[in-house]
């Protein structure tokens, strides 16, 4: 890697999207780029840069990142205040563990917030051709279980059509 740069598009090669969006930041006023600094060939010092780097994304970290509290699918509660490092430390995607952390999912490979308790789908209640009544919230399961399409049941349950191979919306 070069100590100098002659653009910053060139430098901006070297950096992980959470170090651009550092910059980014730093060198913006009121959501503008300002000319004199993002203009200016930030990276053409003394070789430091691999150090200021870390310890810029470190502080970046530090001063946004929230903390969170997170229960593994044995029922183990972390604390933790950097959800990118914590995927990467047990294996999980970082987009899914930040939906969860959200409150937008409500699990991900068996890791959820302390205390809830996750919804899998919507629930139905459907009428077998046998007269049986089926209730539960994964139809996909129902439909892998007795022989049925996915799609044409979630029709049956919204009630856009009346019945699929004899099962009804009960």
């Amino acid at each position: 890697m070069p100590l100098a740069y002659k653009s910053r598009e060139e430098a901006r090669k070297y950096l992980t999207e959470v170090e651009q969006k550092y910059l980014d930041k730093l060198f913006c006023v009121n959501g503008k780029k300002n000319p004199l600094i993002y203009n200016a060939n930030p990276i053409a010092h003394h070789g430091n840069f691999t150090k200021d780097r870390t310890n810029a994304v470190k502080a970046y970290i530090e001063k946004y990142a929230l903390e969170f509290d997170i229960e593994s699918p044995s029922g183990e509660i972390y604390h933790s205040k950097n959800a990118a490092q914590f995927a990467r430390d047990h294996s999980l995607d970082p987009g899914n563990l930040a939906s969860v952390i959200q409150g937008r999912r409500s699990i991900h490979k068996g890791w959820k917030l302390p205390g809830s308790t996750p919804k899998f789908g919507i629930k139905y209640r459907f009428k077998s051709p046998s007269g049986e009544i089926f209730e539960g919230h994964n139809i996909s399961q129902l439909c892998r279980d007795k022989g049925l399409t996915k799609v044409r049941m979630s029709k049956v349950g919204r009630g856009k059509q009346a019945k699929h191979r004899g099962w009804t919306k009960a």
